[in-house]
């Protein structure tokens, strides 16, 4: 069964995992986007054709993991309760602080936009899909979703040298990560459930 891994963003890596092939078989790729910022309807509506181009080129997946927007803004340290969440609306924005948070505010939203996207063109064609926290697909296809000190720079230097290890061919980090979303997807209960049920048809 092929799954299809989805790393989504303005930069959406891609991944196509057969369970009946080696890792190093695993195709992957970004499907990009020319977002304009605040635009984010008409940013994710040029996503959904390229999507529908990679499935048409090929083939409808099995099965598909889309890692799950954040619930919350991107931003740092204190920016992260609600404080940041309203500078990030237009609330105060002289300051520094409000300043990054409206950029993770722009992000964040950018983010759930494109997965949203993801999973509206796998509905349309009727691809049994879920959606996974990094943190829970880094643990199925790591063995650890957690690492004291690491941020988003030292995780995508993690997937890359991963991928190296079992010679899949990667090119940047979002088709890298892209490649362990799908692989994850193989170990979820769906997933399982999936295959059993076609076994017994």
């Amino acid at each position: 069964m092929k799954i299809m891994g989805l790393d989504p963003s303005q930069s959406c890596g891609w991944a196509i995992y057969d369970d009946q092939l080696p890792i190093s078989a695993m195709l992957c790729g970004v499907l990009k986007v020319k977002g304009v910022r605040g635009k984010f309807e008409l940013n994710a509506g040029q996503l959904a054709p390229k999507l529908v181009e990679l499935i048409k080129a090929q083939g409808k997946p099995d099965f598909a993991v889309i890692e799950q927007a954040p619930r919350r803004p991107f931003s740092a340290g204190k920016n992260r309760g609600p404080e940041g969440l309203l500078a990030g609306m237009g609330v105060e924005q002289e300051s520094e602080a409000a300043g990054a948070a409206m950029g993770g505010l722009q992000a964040t939203l950018s983010t759930n936009q494109m997965a949203a996207t993801c999973a509206a063109v796998l509905g349309a064609y009727k691809v049994p899909f879920i959606t996974m926290t990094d943190e829970t697909w880094r643990k199925l296809s790591y063995g650890f979703g957690r690492n004291k000190g690491w941020g988003r720079a030292e995780w995508k230097k993690h997937a890359r040298q991963k991928c190296g290890q079992v010679r899949i061919t990667v090119t940047n980090d979002d088709m890298a990560e892209a490649c362990w979303i799908a692989f994850a997807g193989a170990s979820s209960q769906e997933f399982k459930m999936l295959q059993m049920q076609r076994q017994a048809a």
